[in-house]
């Protein structure tokens, strides 16, 4: 598909491939956590205030990721905190990382996330995804119990002509009138996986590739999607996005006891196997491993796909995963359920990546009306 071929791809002008001599763009995803002394406000305010730092670092975007029924992560409506957070938080992209498609009617994703692109032009992203983003047994409570999944290629083709507002004439939804739009959001398809990286290549999307659920496969998922990339409206070539958790700090011996009392703590829930046993800042920073923790959650840590350390041994971690993916946007994600913990991370990855020099080229996406670059920001109220 050529850039002249009307494309599939859902909507927005294309992010950007960094040249060779650039450092890609950094970003920031955020899972809004939860526990036994931080409700839900109290979550909320935190990611603001990490909205805030990141976009004053240079971060390019953040995204909110979507989790439903569940006592550690508090965001199951995207839509709503990135209306808040665009609205107070200048100079950053704000998204949906992302919006699980089989849990929504593509009708209702297109009209939440058009009207976020007209009140915000030229900063939202869509980040969409297959995955169930909840508990087996909570999912006939998201998605009903009678329903059948549909095909996802065939939900992002809806979602595709409701974000455009039109459809051939010969679709069953061809007679659709919607409001008309300066701008659209940014689609990008989000996967751990070959299958994904086929979707996101095929359909000429950016692909935003979650290495934290699937290590071992990163490389050759994103080698897939290089080869089975087809050009689009939007997106003239490849983009990677990376997204990696992380735990930073100043030095790499705080880096490193602050990842061993987080992996500590989970092991033990998951070995406790109760549901009312949650973990938050207070549980970790309060406690007490035995030596026989300490050693497990030290082997489990080091098996793990979590990159731990001080700036320098961050960015020395780190740059061979970017080269060899040829990765245009690193994406973290803290792992630290505390505000101070989280900070201190984006932090070290700012100071490790030297976030003020990040790449900034812009150029055309053909002719399209929309954002000519989800990497340059337009706050028309600033």
């Amino acid at each position: 598909m050529n850039a002249k071929s009307g494309g599939r791809c859902g909507g927005g002008c294309a992010p950007l491939p960094t040249s060779a001599t650039q450092r890609p763009r950094l970003s920031l995803l955020d899972t809004v956590p939860v526990g036994p002394s931080v409700g839900l406000a109290d979550a909320l305010n935190s990611s603001l205030s990490l909205a805030h730092l990141a976009a004053g670092l240079g971060f390019h975007r953040i995204w909110i990721a979507e989790h439903h029924a569940n006592d550690e992560s508090g965001c199951g409506t995207p839509a709503v905190l990135i209306s808040r957070l665009a609205s107070v938080v200048g100079g950053i992209r704000v998204g949906a990382g992302g919006v699980m498609l089989p849990n929504r009617s593509p009708l209702l994703v297109a009209e939440e996330f058009r009207m976020l692109e007209a009140l915000f032009p030229n900063r939202i992203d869509l980040g969409i995804g297959r995955a169930k983003a909840i508990d087996d047994d909570f999912l006939p409570a998201l998605r009903r119990a009678d329903a059948r999944d549909p095909a996802f290629m065939s939900q992002i083709g809806e979602l595709h002509g409701f974000l455009r507002g039109r459809f051939s004439s010969s679709h069953q939804f061809g007679a659709l009138r919607m409001p008309s739009v300066r701008s659209l959001p940014t689609v990008f398809l989000l996967g751990s996986g070959e299958a994904s990286a086929i979707v996101a290549g095929s359909l000429g999307l950016p692909f935003a590739f979650a290495h934290f659920q699937n290590p071992t496969g990163a490389a050759n998922a994103v080698s897939v999607y290089h080869s089975s990339f087809v050009e689009s409206e939007t997106l003239p070539a490849p983009y990677v996005i990376a997204t990696v958790r992380i735990v930073g700090r100043e030095s790499a011996d705080q880096a490193a006891a602050s990842a061993l009392a987080a992996t500590a703590v989970r092991l033990r829930k998951q070995a406790a196997a109760r549901a009312d046993i949650m973990i938050d800042d207070s549980i970790i920073q309060n406690v007490t491993l035995s030596a026989s923790e300490i050693e497990i959650a030290t082997s489990h840590l080091s098996q793990s796909s979590v990159f731990v350390g001080d700036p320098q041994r961050l960015r020395e971690n780190l740059s061979p995963l970017v080269d060899d993916w040829r990765v245009d946007e690193l994406m973290v994600l803290p792992v630290e359920f505390d505000t101070k913990g989280r900070m201190e991370s984006i932090r070290a990855i700012a100071a490790s990546w030297d976030s003020t020099n990040l790449a900034t080229t812009n150029t055309s996406a053909g002719d399209v009306v929309c954002v000519q670059d989800p990497g340059k920001v337009t706050d028309e109220r600033r």
